[in-house]
């Protein structure tokens, strides 16, 4: 996310230490930045308190057992554009649009996926939770 929103592909050092582990990346792909760049839209990104509630979701109201990656990009974009109406404007959302977000994760880390489904913690998400991008500037 962070080459997104500076325009250049840049890496970090060290790591952001998240139970998303498919997300757990400082470096982006070579072969994959002029594509990000030029055709990407929008990003989002996601805290681990999302991911864990994402996992939550999923497996209690869809029977869907997803690791924290593909919870977190599943889950946390679709609270971000229906919880805020600027997401929407941003996106040209309109009650007629259609959304489809692709999860490809299972569960990676049984270990990790069972803490998060034994957790009572509070589904009550932030706004502060998701950050939003979008290519042209928008909000």
């Amino acid at each position: 996310m962070c080459s997104l929103c500076r325009g250049v592909k840049t890496d970090l050092p060290g790591s952001p230490h998240t139970w998303s582990v498919g997300l757990d990346c400082c470096v982006v792909s070579d072969l994959a930045w002029p594509t990000l760049r030029d055709e990407v839209n929008a990003s989002a990104g996601i805290t681990d308190s999302i991911a864990a509630h994402g996992v939550r979701v999923l497996h209690n109201n869809a029977n869907f057992a997803s690791g924290e990656s593909g919870a977190a990009s599943t889950v946390g974009c679709l609270l971000a554009i229906s919880r805020d109406a600027r997401y929407h404007e941003a996106l040209g959302l309109t009650s007629d649009s259609h959304v489809l977000v692709f999860n490809t994760e299972g569960v990676t880390d049984p270990v990790t996926t069972e803490q998060i489904l034994e957790e009572s913690g509070e589904d009550v998400v932030l706004h502060r939770d998701v950050t939003m991008h979008f290519a042209d500037g928008a909000w």
